[in-house]
């Protein structure tokens, strides 16, 4: 990467800026920390009343920009032309392959979630998503795998319309939050729980990871539900009140669905439990401004 610098130097000035790997690993630890103080400009970090030692004392703030304005993680003409149009994350794919790299090596849990993640930026890339509902809505859209306590084990960039991804096997049926949750699960050892949301959930999915030796369970879209697939309508559960669960089972005995009336019906599919054992569960009502007690399916509290 300093290297990579400093050749962008040479082409933007004139000049290289002979900037060491250890400037580099310098400068990622303080514009990391610096991310946390959310000053409004950064040469505040400078200023007599505003400095911030840590960083202040460890580089010089001329040598920050310097770097700042030249980081460059590859050289342009060692990638192809091929890569670059297939590849819409080449200019930081080095990086990137680096951090999935080290998370690859993450001990695997037996309980993992696989979910959407929006890192927010708002440069003018193609890349750049919106995603309605998200705290930071604006940015790079990221599929990520996790532990139960946010640890990441594995992501992946979503490039906009037409990502494909490769996964083991014949995948083609699949939608791409399909094929998204089968590629990160690669790397799960046997007999693993995944957690996913509607995103990702389908009954051919399910089947698939159960073939590949990984139970799965996650919520369901409407559309989605099988064919001649029989439950409970809203109607009918609302009359029974807020907890109302029913379920069906396929016949083969290795996928059920659950329903569960909260204030509307919530679909649940899942190849490793039924709606037994109730779990006990309680959450505040802005609405009637009380804590409720309820009893989801023991599927819905693990999702929650």
């Amino acid at each position: 990467m300093a290297n990579c610098t400093n050749i962008r130097s040479v082409i933007q000035t004139g000049k290289s800026a002979n900037v060491s790997p250890e400037e580099i690993q310098i400068f990622i630890g303080c514009s990391l920390l610096l991310s946390c103080y959310g000053y409004p400009r950064l040469k505040m970090v400078w200023e007599r009343f505003t400095r911030i030692p840590v960083i202040a004392d460890n580089i010089a703030r001329d040598s920050f920009f310097q770097i700042r304005s030249n980081l460059k993680v590859i050289n342009d003409n060692d990638v192809s032309d091929d890569s670059k149009k297939s590849d819409k994350f080449w200019k930081v794919r080095p990086l990137l392959s680096k951090i999935r790299e080290r998370c690859l090596q993450q001990e695997r849990p037996r309980i993992v979630s696989i979910d959407e993640q929006i890192i927010p930026f708002h440069g003018q890339i193609s890349m750049r998503q919106y995603v309605k509902g998200k705290p930071n809505p604006v940015g790079l859209k990221v599929f990520v795998m996790c532990t139960t306590y946010d640890l990441h084990l594995d992501f992946i960039f979503y490039e906009g319309k037409g990502t494909d991804v490769q996964s083991p096997g014949d995948t083609s049926d699949l939608d791409i939050g399909g094929k998204i949750a089968l590629k990160l699960s690669d790397s799960l050892q046997p007999w693993s729980s995944i957690y996913v949301d509607r995103y990702f959930t389908s009954e051919l999915l399910f089947d698939i990871l159960l073939n590949r030796e990984a139970f799965a369970t996650g919520t369901l879209m409407k559309n989605k539900v099988p064919k001649l697939t029989e439950l409970q309508t809203d109607r009918d559960m609302k009359r029974n009140g807020r907890g109302s669960v029913d379920q069906i089972v396929r016949n083969d005995k290795r996928c059920c669905l659950v329903k569960w009336f909260d204030s509307r019906g919530v679909l649940l599919l899942s190849t490793e439990s039924v709606k037994l054992p109730m779990e006990k569960c309680s959450r505040w009502s802005k609405k009637e401004k009380k804590i409720l007690r309820y009893q989801p399916p023991c599927n819905c509290k693990k999702l929650q």
